[in-house]
């Protein structure tokens, strides 16, 4: 296998893939890596200008959800509770993030 990069592009790669021999042209490295493990890239690696933008919105929002909450704790608990209130939350959140990893890691 054999890869050239310039300038951050890469060049097609040419893999012996297949088990009759013949040759594919692959266009990104993991691509050749998934050839060579005899699997084949179906999902698309890229986001469209209109993905990207609505991608951005989306993580705005987060930031001014978050800002918008800081006054009911600070009244209710002051910051013990908001220390608290983040940091036993996120202990249950880690518990199901880690048993959807576990599971996610036993499929293909």
């Amino acid at each position: 296998m054999s890869e050239k990069q310039s300038k951050g592009s890469v060049e097609a790669v040419t893999v012996d893939a297949s088990p009759d021999g013949s040759l594919m042209t692959l266009r990104h490295a993991d691509d050749a890596l998934l050839a060579q493990l005899g699997y084949k890239s179906e999902f698309k690696r890229e986001f469209s200008r209109i993905e990207t933008v609505a991608f951005a919105f989306s993580i705005m929002g987060v930031i001014a959800s978050v800002t918008s909450t800081f006054s009911f704790p600070l009244v209710s608990g002051g910051h013990v509770g908001m220390v608290f209130g983040w940091f036993i939350p996120s202990i249950f959140v880690m518990t199901v993030a880690a048993s959807m990893a576990e599971l996610a890691s036993s499929m293909p």
